[in-house]
């Protein structure tokens, strides 16, 4: 798996009892830094919680299906590596041609999808089967993608087009192509009200989306650079960090106003939100560190020191845990909800950037950067249970 450029988002989909919490790794877009300072490198992002159901969306380097206890790593070489969550084994390596940049699973139909920037492409793979079953094409240079397990919609971030083709998962045909702002773009969706939200870097907006429609229906203005966008679905609450304003911006779901602008750590990027506690936590890249918000009250209850360059985030429900890769510390950071503190620090081979937790095992799958590699983390134990190659 590569380090690469990227954006986040979790994604909702249809309430129901919270057992099972899918993650992924993905990458927030390189920010333009202040005038005399150095970008760190960009990172993962945020899991989703797979029952309410709620799905990630955005650049996913790792994934977990949690009904079939099966996990996705897309890699440098063009490859997409499968593991058997059951044995921690490797199970299949795809092969998909050119270099993959997102992926998205739709936990419903148990499809994988890939985007391939350099053949302007989004794959289709068959989880049974682990086959490529169908090659879509999209607009100029596709990065995030976000799925709708609902609708059984799959939406596509065309990076140089300022465009979201979006594309039904029944026959795999392009329904519609919506113009938003320009620059990387994060997804995500709820798919309780069938809205997406889209983030554009350059233009510092956020667009929503009407996923009936597939017409825009509203631009929200926030902070400078944005990087990440997520949501509560229990709260219809989006929430977007701005990496130049070191903010996180709180938008109201059913009116599209920005209700609160938070202050966070230095370069926020990616998310994670825990609807159970109504609990925003945010990777803070240049502060190494995690800033942990209350959604009731908008106010940042705690700054968790973490490693060097914290990047992908992800939240365990069941355990109130919440999880962060540090990439240039080789670790995991292991933070307990209920005290917002370190309890563990999980040491790994090379750079950690994707982050993906099931829930219902307590498994975590951290992808390493440069590398076919994988590392297997027991939650109950906090130590590594396998290292896949």
């Amino acid at each position: 798996m590569r380090y690469r450029k990227s954006a986040l988002s979790f994604a909702a989909l249809t309430v129901v009892n919270l057992s099972l919490l899918v993650g992924c790794g993905y990458y927030p877009a390189v920010p333009k830094p202040p005038t005399g300072t150095t970008p760190p490198p960009s990172g993962p992002g945020t899991p989703p919680v797979q029952s309410l159901l709620i799905t990630q969306a955005g650049y996913w380097a790792a994934a977990v299906n949690p009904v079939t206890n099966m996990e996705y790593v897309i890699n440098d070489d063009g490859t997409m590596s499968v593991i058997n969550g059951a044995t921690n084994t490797l199970t299949s390596t795809v092969q998909l041609g050119s270099t993959p940049y997102a992926l998205a699973l739709n936990v419903e139909t148990n499809m994988i999808y890939v985007t391939t920037p350099s053949n302007n492409t989004l794959l289709v793979i068959d989880g049974t089967t682990n086959t490529v079953t169908a090659t879509v094409m999209v607009g100029d240079v596709p990065g995030n993608l976000v799925v709708n397990p609902a609708t059984n919609t799959i939406y596509v971030g065309d990076m140089t087009s300022s465009m979201v083709t979006v594309i039904s998962g029944a026959n795999n045909t392009i329904a519609a192509n919506v113009t938003v702002g320009s620059g990387n773009l994060a997804l995500a969706v709820n798919t309780v009200t069938n809205v997406v939200y889209v983030v554009s870097e350059l233009a510092g907006t956020m667009s929503v989306i009407n996923g009936a429609s597939n017409t825009l229906t509203a631009t929200v203005q926030v902070g400078a650079y944005p990087l990440a966008v997520a949501l509560n679905p229990v709260t219809n609450t989006v929430y977007v960090t701005n990496s130049n304003s070191s903010t996180l911006s709180v938008i109201n779901g059913n009116t599209n106003a920005v209700t609160a602008t938070v202050t966070v750590g230095y370069l926020p990027g990616n998310i994670a939100v825990n609807p159970v506690t109504n609990t925003i936590y945010v990777a803070n890249l240049n502060s190494n560190s995690v800033s942990v918000v209350n959604g009731e009250t908008n106010a940042v209850t705690g700054t968790v020191p973490v490693g060097n360059t914290p990047v992908a985030m992800a939240v365990n429900t069941i355990t109130n845990t919440a999880y962060t890769t540090n990439y240039k510390s080789s670790s995991v950071s292991v933070i307990a909800g209920d005290t917002n503190t370190v309890t563990s620090t999980v040491p790994v081979a090379g750079n950690p950037e994707a982050l993906a937790v099931n829930s219902d095992t307590g498994m975590i799958c951290v992808g390493i950067a440069d590398t076919n590699a994988a590392s297997i983390i027991n939650g109950a134990t906090n130590t590594v249970a396998a290292v896949i190659n």
